[in-house]
């Protein structure tokens, strides 16, 4: 995430049921449903704990799993569709 998001402190996350779709855009402060983006740098993609997020929304994280993300330039933000 440090390519799409270097330099910033919280993301938002938003969910689409429907389209199995996860995204993830950079805001300025923290807020409701907004996550701390921890380790962004040069060399490291950044993470976010996101646990509480996954179980709000039930969407199943019992097994580790890989996704690849694609950037949403009109949105500016990042998608993750996890089906």
């Amino acid at each position: 995430m440090g390519k799409y998001f270097k330099g910033k402190s919280f993301v938002q996350l938003y969910w689409d049921k429907e389209k199995q779709i996860i995204g993830i855009k950079s805001v300025d402060k923290e807020g409701e449903g907004v996550f701390t983006l921890t380790n962004v740098g040069e060399r490291r993609p950044g993470s976010i704990a996101g646990r509480s997020f996954l179980k709000y929304y039930e969407i199943d994280f019992s097994k580790s799993r890989s996704f690849y993300p694609d950037w949403n330039e009109k949105e500016d933000m990042l998608i993750i569709k996890i089906k």
